[in-house]
């Protein structure tokens, strides 16, 4: 029974873990991309971006994509792309850890099975022989559901890490899309609702 109760112990642990990392692939930021793209191309455009995004923490991402596509020129694509890092870092945080968990949520439950095996094997010699089968049966099947927290501890761990995979790329994918469309977009001014200069500027050196 003790060992059962620590099977559940480490599952439990590598399924928190496991979760974590899923958590962190689905929103690794504060907005989804896709909504601030679908914002983007309504009727308030950046100016709601703007709004929105200046009322974040200053430590939020969008912040600093915000800073990068402000900068100057000359800075700008080094601040972007150490944006763009920055997200991939939040993407993938925790990335092998599913995996990791998987293996110990497996392996430890295959362990304490034969430990649980062992022991009642072990002290089976004080059993009566009219009553062995039944012993026996109970011994194993003590040892099986021992082992099968931690495999389906392991089946949760490998799930939480092919969708993570798929949730991070759908979001790096998305984010490229929203970065591309605002570099597009012309910078706004809260204060008037219009253009700023910063964004005049850019639009007139564009131009042949």
């Amino acid at each position: 029974m003790i060992l059962a109760f620590v099977a559940v112990g480490v599952t439990g642990v590598c399924v928190w873990a496991s979760s974590r990392r899923l958590a962190f692939a689905v929103a690794p930021t504060a907005f989804d991309p896709v909504v601030l793209l679908r914002t983007l191309r309504g009727a308030d455009g950046r100016g709601a971006i703007d709004l929105a995004i200046g009322a974040l923490d200053e430590q939020a991402w969008e912040r600093s994509l915000l800073i990068a596509l402000a900068a100057p020129i000359g800075q700008r694509a080094a601040l972007l792309n150490e944006a763009l890092g920055e997200l991939d870092l939040l993407v993938h945080r925790w990335a092998r850890v599913p995996r990791v968990c998987a293996s110990v949520a497996s392996t430890s439950s295959f362990m304490l099975a034969s430990m649980a095996l062992r022991a009642g094997l072990t002290a089976s010699g004080d059993v009566a022989d009219a009553g062995f089968a039944s012993y026996l049966n109970a011994t194993m099947l003590d040892a099986v559901n021992v082992a099968a927290v931690g495999v389906a501890g392991a089946a949760f761990c490998i799930a939480a890490q092919y969708r993570a995979r798929r949730a991070a790329k759908t979001h790096l994918e998305a984010a490229d899309k929203f970065v591309a469309a605002l570099e597009a977009a012309p910078e706004v001014s809260l204060e008037s609702g219009s253009a700023s200069p910063h964004a005049e500027e850019m639009s007139a050196e564009s131009r042949p």
